[in-house]
Order: C-alpha cells, then structure tokens, then sequence
C-alpha cells in the first residue's frame, strides 16, 4: 500500500511538473509570435515610408531637387517679409519636410529605431547636408513652423 501512494505522489508531482513545462512552452512561444508580428508591422511601416518617399510625386520632386542640389535657390533666399510669396518647390519642400518630421515623431516615441531607419540613410544624409534645406529649415522655424522631430531625427541619425 504505500508503494502505491508513493507512486501515486510522485505522479501528481509529474503531472504537476509537466503542467508546468507547458505552460512555460505555450508561454515561450506566445513571446516567439508577438515578437514576429512586431518585426512585421515594422516592415509593413518601413515599406509604406519608402513607397510615400517615391511614389508621391511632390516628395519625389523634393527630393530629386535635393539631391541634384538644385532647384531650391529661391526656397534659401526665402525671407519673413516674403511669407506669402510661394517659392519653386516650396509646397513640395514642405510636405518632404513635414512627413520626415512625422518619421521623427516615430523614431522619439520609439515606435521604429535608428536601425531601422538605415535603408534611408542617403536620403536622411542628403536631406540634412543641403545648405540651401538647412537656410529654408531656419526660416520655417523663424517663422514659428515647428519641425522639432524633424531636427531630432537629423541630429540623433548617424
């Protein structure tokens, strides 16, 4: 008899373990599928950021002009008094400039990451060079246009 209720405590005791073990595996692999299915809408983010960055037009258009290091002469020279005068490219410009700062919004609030930012870097490391951007930057927040995620994306972007 207690050969009987010592087996019949040591299987208790398995079950409980095994209960346990897979538990602790379900648990393991609920992590596993969370963790994927943040890898894929943060790819799902990064394809749409560089579909926006080359299937609309005006972007496109900016950032062509950037690159060429062209076209933005008139947006450089742009001065307070001349506020509602609408420079070559300028709408263009700006929604480069404000979508980039929407891309900024995501990097602070740590939704995407500097890494995952790499595929754009030339884009990024054009965008902050031109000096002609940068004077056009500096009149939009001398006239109170708050581009803060965008300064803070160009700053933290290796």
């Amino acid at each position: 008899m207690s050969f009987i209720t010592t087996m019949w405590t040591l299987n208790s005791v398995n079950i409980a373990l095994l209960e346990l073990i897979a538990t602790v595996i379900g648990g393991l692999f609920a992590l596993l599928l969370l963790y994927r299915g943040n890898q894929d809408k943060k790819l799902t983010q990064l394809l749409n950021i560089y579909d926006r960055l080359y299937s609309d037009p005006d972007i496109a258009k900016a950032l062509y002009a950037i690159d060429k290091g062209s076209g933005l002469e008139e947006l450089a020279s742009k001065q307070v008094s001349e506020k509602y005068h609408v420079a070559a490219l300028e709408m263009e410009t700006d929604k480069l400039l404000k979508y980039l700062d929407f891309i900024g919004a995501l990097v602070k609030t740590k939704k995407l990451s500097l890494k995952d930012l790499k595929p754009f870097s030339y884009e990024l490391s054009i965008i902050n060079d031109n000096v002609q951007l940068t004077a056009y930057r500096n009149y939009l927040s001398s006239i109170k246009v708050n581009l803060n995620n965008l300064h803070y994306l160009l700053e933290e972007f290796p």
